[in-house]
C-alpha cells in the first residue's frame, strides 16, 4: 500500500481486526509516515489503512480490543474514528485529495447500524449540528434543544449508541440536559473542540472512551484543556470519565458489559459528579 502510493495510487489495506496494527507500526510510524519529508524534498503519499476496533461482539481478549491510542500524536499519521453520524464517502474522498498517512477506524458493531442522518435524529427528537477540524467533522448532538446543555459528553468511534442512551436517560430520570460531541479526527492539539468546550462551559465534563484509560486520546484532551484553562481542580466544570478496565475482554455478553463502557456508567458517573443541591 505504501509502495503503490508514492507511485501515485489510491490504496486501500485493510486488516480484519485491529488489534493486529501492532504489526503495522513499523511501517506505517517509521516509514509511510516519515518518508513525505526525509529527503530533502516534497514527496507525496497515500497510505490509508482501514480496519476495525472495539468489542461488544463477543469475540474475545485477542479480537475486541480499541488499540488506536498506540498511534494518536504521531506527526503525519492522522486517526479517524468512523461513527454513525459520518458519511464515509466524505472522508475518502478528502484523504485522497490531500494524500498522507491515515488510520482508518471502524467499530465493528457499528456495522449492523443503521446511519444516523439528520432526518432520522430529527424524527428521535435530536439536533445534530457539525463544527470542522481541519475539515474534519465534530459533530454535536443534543436531544432537548430548548435549553443550553449543563453536560457534555466527549466520546468518539462506536461508543455513539452507548452516549445516546445516556443522553436520553440522564433527561428523563434526572432533568439533566447533556451534549453529546464526537470528533472524527482524533487530533490531539484539537483547537476546535476546546472551543466548543470553552464556550459552553457545562458544569460536568465527562470522557467516554472504549479503550482502557492511560496515554490515550483523553489524556491528551485533558492537557490541552489544562494549559487553556489551569488546573482542573480550580474550574467550575467538574470532570469525569468512563473507559473500559484495564483486564482483558472476556467472550461472554455479561463479562463484555463488566469491562466496557455503557450507558448506565456514564449516566452513573455523570450523576455522581453533580451535588444533590445541583440536581435540583
Amino acid at each position: 500500500t505504501i509502495g503503490l502510493g508514492l507511485e501515485g495510487h489510491a490504496s486501500i489495506c485493510e486488516i480484519m481486526f485491529g488489534d493486529f496494527i501492532t504489526l503495522c507500526a513499523d511501517q506505517l510510524i517509521n516509514h509511510s509516515s516519515k518518508i513525505t519529508s526525509m529527503y530533502g524534498k516534497k514527496v507525496n503519499n497515500l497510505t490509508i489503512l482501514r480496519t476495525p476496533m472495539g468489542g461488544y461482539r463477543g469475540y474475545g481478549p485477542t479480537h475486541s480490543q480499541s488499540l488506536e491510542k498506540l498511534f494518536i500524536g504521531f506527526e503525519n499519521i492522522m486517526v479517524i474514528a468512523f461513527n454513525l453520524f459520518l458519511n464515509p464517502l466524505y472522508i475518502y474522498e478528502l484523504a485522497i485529495d490531500r494524500k498522507g498517512t491515515y488510520i482508518f477506524i471502524e467499530n465493528k458493531a457499528d456495522y449492523g447500524r443503521m446511519s444516523l442522518s439528520k432526518k432520522i435524529l430529527r424524527e428521535k427528537n435530536y439536533a445534530l449540528d457539525v463544527s470542522y477540524n481541519k475539515d474534519f467533522p465534530i459533530f454535536k448532538l443534543q436531544y432537548n434543544v430548548d435549553s443550553s446543555p449543563q453536560v457534555l459528553i466527549i466520546s468518539y468511534g462506536g461508543m455513539a449508541v452507548e452516549c445516546m442512551k445516556s443522553v436520553e436517560n440522564l433527561f428523563y430520570e434526572y432533568e439533566i440536559n447533556a451534549m453529546l460531541i464526537m470528533p472524527t479526527l482524533l487530533d490531539t492539539k484539537d483547537s476546535i473542540l476546546l472551543e466548543i468546550i470553552h464556550n459552553i462551559n457545562p458544569l460536568v465534563i465527562c470522557f467516554v472512551e472504549e479503550s482502557f484509560e492511560g496515554a490515550d486520546y483523553i489524556d491528551s484532551l485533558c492537557s490541552q484543556i489544562l494549559l487553556l484553562n489551569g488546573p482542573l481542580s480550580q474550574s467550575r466544570t467538574k470532570y469525569c470519565r468512563v473507559s473500559a478496565s484495564s483486564s482483558i475482554i472476556p467472550s461472554s455478553k455479561k463479562g463484555e458489559e463488566q469491562t466496557l463502557p455503557t450507558h448506565h456508567k456514564i449516566s452513573n458517573a455523570i450523576y455522581n459528579s453533580f451535588s444533590s443541591q445541583e440536581i435540583k
